[in-house]
């Protein structure tokens, strides 16, 4: 009897360390997936040129725009050509497609760490630090495009939904759900 208690009792234990590799490693990966996420936010670049006219001439200046600024800029333009000029291949553009992906992967991390049997203070903790970078960094400049009279947006209302617009609404009520 006392045998088969200590084997009952080895046995629970090797199951458990299973368990907690296997909860180590999705942490892990949603970690990894995170910092992925910020990366890729952080990586975005949009160079903005102005050509001014005056009495010398012309002046070009130009303002390199990085990370939530970039997406911002990227966004409002994707919307104003996109929706003005239907024939215009803008939309197809590699940043375009990034930020879409970008929002994919968002969708992603999401769905993993709400489904993956992770320890809930793991879950918490990622999904708030993934909050906070979808909340202050990509979020403001779709809200922007839904409130401003002046973006493409009128145009895209017109027409029926947006891919980009579906995921940003898709991420946004994960969030919301899960925090």
């Amino acid at each position: 009897k006392a045998q088969i208690d200590a084997n009952a009792i080895i046995q629970k234990q090797l199951t458990d360390q299973k368990t907690t590799d296997y909860e180590r490693k999705i942490v892990d990966y949603l970690t990894n997936l995170l910092n992925m996420i910020r990366d890729e936010i952080n990586d975005f670049e949009y160079l903005e040129t102005k050509i001014t006219n005056s009495n010398e001439g012309k002046t070009k200046t130009e303002k390199l725009m990085t990370g939530s600024d970039a997406i911002f800029k990227f966004l409002d333009l994707y919307l104003l050509v996109r929706y003005r000029d239907k024939d215009n291949p803008y939309f197809e553009i590699y940043h375009i497609k990034r930020l879409k992906y970008l929002l994919i992967l968002i969708e992603k991390f999401l769905q993993n760490a709400i489904e993956e049997p992770i320890s809930k203070k793991d879950k918490e903790y990622l999904v708030s630090i993934l909050k906070y970078l979808y909340k202050t960094k990509i979020k403001p400049h779709f809200d922007y495009q839904e409130n401003s009279t002046e973006s493409g947006l009128k145009y895209r209302k017109e027409e029926g939904s947006d891919e980009l617009f579906i995921l940003n609404n898709s991420i946004n009520i994960m969030l919301d759900n899960h925090s």
